[in-house]
């Protein structure tokens, strides 16, 4: 899951001139469905989805954090991220249908006789014997 932006602000004026990785993930802001979070909100929100994932699928479920560092001009440097989640999937439940010999998909398969069709072959068989006791 990619985020939609990535922006760094810069540190702030007053006190220690030095970043450190916990001052890192409150100055970086995320985009996310519209709204602007901390990276360590966002990274916090992912850790819930992926453990709740794991939990529900009885499954393996990873969390990744990847900082890139781009040098820029002078002393300038990038910090990009990238906060990922690899969850279990639950597969989807296949629909049986059949195919006609137009290619046309049917709920009901084209060689089977209608359930109708056995009711009224029970129900006449029933009729007879009931005849037959007579």
């Amino acid at each position: 899951m990619a985020e939609e932006n990535r922006q760094t602000e810069p540190p702030p004026e007053d006190g220690d001139p030095f970043i450190d990785f916990a001052d890192l993930l409150q100055i970086t802001n995320v985009k996310k469905h519209g709204n602007t979070v901390s990276l360590d909100e966002h990274i916090n929100d992912m850790l819930r989805e992926t453990v709740a994932a794991a939990r529900y699928h009885g499954k393996e479920a990873s969390l990744t954090i990847k900082l890139t560092l781009k040098p820029g001009s002078g002393r300038g440097m990038a910090v990009i991220h990238d906060v990922t989640n690899k969850t279990p999937v639950e597969k989807p439940t296949p629909m049986p249908l059949w195919a006609d010999d137009d290619g046309r998909l049917l709920t009901d398969n084209p060689d089977q006789k209608p359930i109708e069709h056995f009711r009224k072959y029970a129900t006449h068989r029933r009729e007879r014997k009931g005849d037959d006791k007579k």
